[in-house]
């Protein structure tokens, strides 16, 4: 459970650089779904929607402890995928 929360934290930490870097609000977690709209209106890629929705995923498991090991697996790969897409982002 504990591990979801920090890759949830990985998520937020980009989006709040990217939300800093273009003078959007990053102080909500609706503001992170904002964040993540916009971002996605302007490349077209789903796949930041998609994978910041299995990161609160991710996030709520530390509450719910709903995800089993492969779930958690699953939800973790496309995680990591959007993390990567983050990253490409904020040197772009």
């Amino acid at each position: 459970m504990q591990a979801g929360e920090k890759y949830w934290g990985a998520v937020t930490a980009l989006l709040n650089a990217l939300a800093e870097k273009r003078g959007w609000p990053h102080y909500s977690h609706r503001d992170y779904a904002v964040v993540v709209e916009r971002l996605y209106n302007a490349t077209g890629n789903k796949e930041l929607v998609v994978g910041f929705s299995l990161a609160e995923r991710l996030h709520s498991n530390i509450y719910h402890n709903f995800l089993s090991p492969q779930g958690f697996q699953l939800h973790r790969e496309a995680v990591l995928t959007l993390i990567q897409k983050l990253k490409k982002l904020t040197t772009g």
